[in-house]
């Protein structure tokens, strides 16, 4: 009998945790966590990977009600977010901009990170373009973004720490993390 009501209680729970309309809708899962191959734009493979056609899932939806990025977009979120900075600990964290110069952040995309062990974690990126996951990751990195219908893809990989917006500076090279 306690058996039974613990599978109840992790089955309510289970539905409740997924609501339509939040960020992690479209088989996305929330902000920064890992995900073993979630429904991303709704085919069924994660992003980037074969769907069932044989063809490439080229771009995630968007996501349309974003989580809030607090502050400090564009800023080196390791300074505080690093080991021993003294606010939660982050593996990766950055802001993503709708062109290299920053102009405006992109709210709603999905920052799609594998480490070196091949595990996928999904961020939708914050309402301020922020983007960051507590996962402990394994370096290096390969990083795309996505928010149909772009897709862009770091060309190199990213060593520890992943501290995006201290390489993606406004006016330098390369420029903004940035879509299209």
């Amino acid at each position: 009998m306690m058996r039974l009501a613990s599978i109840a209680f992790a089955t309510a729970l289970l539905a409740t945790a997924c609501t339509v309309g939040e960020a992690g809708e479209g088989g996305n899962p929330p902000p920064g966590t890992p995900d073993a191959g979630a429904n991303a734009g709704g085919a069924d493979a994660a992003p980037g990977s074969p769907d069932a056609g044989g063809g490439q899932v080229d771009c995630v939806e968007p996501v349309a009600n974003t989580p809030d990025g607090h502050h400090n977009a564009g800023l080196n979120c390791m300074s505080c977010h690093g080991e021993g900075g003294g606010a939660p600990r982050w593996y990766a964290a950055g802001t993503l901009y709708t062109s290299a110069d920053g102009a405006a952040p992109l709210a709603g995309a999905t920052v799609t990170i594998v480490d070196s062990g091949g595990q996928t974690v999904n961020i939708v990126t914050a309402s301020n373009g922020n983007f960051w996951t507590p996962t402990q990751l394994d370096y290096p990195l390969t990083v795309k973004a996505s928010r149909c219908p772009d897709t862009k893809p770091m060309v190199s990989s990213v060593q520890e720490p992943a501290s995006c917006n201290s390489c993606h500076t406004a006016g330098g090279t390369p420029g903004r993390i940035h879509l299209p």
